[in-house]
């Protein structure tokens, strides 16, 4: 939703507004690329290569990684 969204809104902000929505779009994930439920039971597609969930894997890990690298940074010295 976020991502349409910032389709959107892209046209009719000004650059330095289009350069931040560029930049949210290269940093924020894609969770839409993980969502093929349409796409594999309506046959649009047909069973997806093991390469393909292989890079989607390795995509969604490496987000992870980030997400955890960035909350032990920002949580790490407060107390429980």
């Amino acid at each position: 939703m976020l991502m349409t969204l910032m389709s959107y809104l892209y046209d009719y902000v000004g650059r330095a507004q289009q350069w931040a929505l560029l930049a949210f779009h290269f940093v924020l994930p894609q969770l839409t690329l993980f969502d093929l439920s349409a796409k594999i039971v309506h046959e649009i597609w047909g069973p997806i290569p093991a390469w393909a969930m292989g890079e989607l894997t390795l995509y969604g890990a490496v987000y992870t990684a980030a997400f955890l690298a960035l909350a032990y940074a920002i949580f790490r010295r407060r107390a429980l």
